[in-house]
């Protein structure tokens, strides 16, 4: 009776389930949207006091029915537009890269975007779909320009959105995952370029300590040689007697010859 007299209203939540510690968002089993969605509306409208999903009135069950019907076509709807599909089933982005996390250490943050939309896109032989391919080899291609310094990722305009040529709308981002919107990732600081910058700082410091033992090595070996060339006898005349080397110098030969009489 208590069920059937109280006000029926339905909750405005996309499902409560677990978040990633690193951005706050879901994951894990508790990320599945729809089990979410049908826990949240059942515990909020249906009495705990009915002890049997056949004691709840039918005119009750069928607003819930309804209302599930119409969040469903709208995720048909959304998902017929998704052009390259995904292997990550319930788990998603956030699972995938949760896993990638634990068995690798690598932060998710320091995973490009484009790498994690590669990692959820090939089947169970490791290959790739005849759409995706061309996105795949795309990349590929543009990773290699970023190395040679020949294109520059930075914010939305960065290797995936060149290769997909298509920018985040405004709820939206590909490769990162659910409710991830453009200021929540690009807004922030990139752990992926800071990572890549101490990189190659380190690479660059590694080189020149590597050239500035080789120069003291010579360094070291030009001072000996010098050291142990002081040490060798004065060269004598025909007579026998030692000759210094300021006697030697051209200045010195020259005085010399300019004393003669002409």
């Amino acid at each position: 009776e208590m069920a059937e007299d109280a006000e029926f209203t339905l909750p405005e939540l996309d499902g409560r389930p677990r978040r990633r510690k690193q951005t706050k968002k879901k994951v894990g089993k508790g990320r599945n949207d729809l089990r979410s969605y049908i826990g949240v509306i059942v515990r909020e409208t249906i009495s705990i006091l009915l002890d049997h999903w056949r004691c709840v009135p039918l005119e009750m069950k069928e607003t819930l029915w309804l209302h599930f019907q119409e969040k469903s076509k709208k995720a048909k709807n959304k998902r017929a537009k998704n052009v390259y599909n995904h292997r990550l089933g319930s788990t998603g982005y956030g699972g995938m890269l949760y896993r990638k996390k634990k068995e690798s250490g690598v932060s998710e943050r320091e995973i490009d975007r484009s790498e994690a939309w590669l990692m959820a896109r090939p089947d169970r032989d490791g290959k790739y779909s005849s759409d995706v391919t061309p996105i795949a080899e795309k990349i590929n291609e543009l990773k290699s320009q970023v190395e040679q310094g020949t294109f520059q990722s930075q914010g939305s305009h960065d290797i995936l959105g060149e290769a997909l040529q298509k920018q985040p709308n405004g709820s939206m981002v590909q490769g990162v995952g659910q409710f991830f919107t453009p200021s929540m990732y690009f807004h922030v600081p990139d752990a992926t370029e800071l990572a890549r910058e101490r990189k190659m700082y380190q690479e660059s410091f590694q080189f020149m300590s590597a050239q500035l033992e080789r120069m003291n090595a010579r360094l070291n070996a030009y001072n000996n040689t010098e050291v142990g060339s002081s040490n060798f006898p004065k060269p004598k005349t025909s007579t026998g007697v030692q000759i210094d080397n300021d006697q030697q110098s051209p200045e010195t030969l020259g005085k010399r010859k300019a004393d003669f009489p002409s």
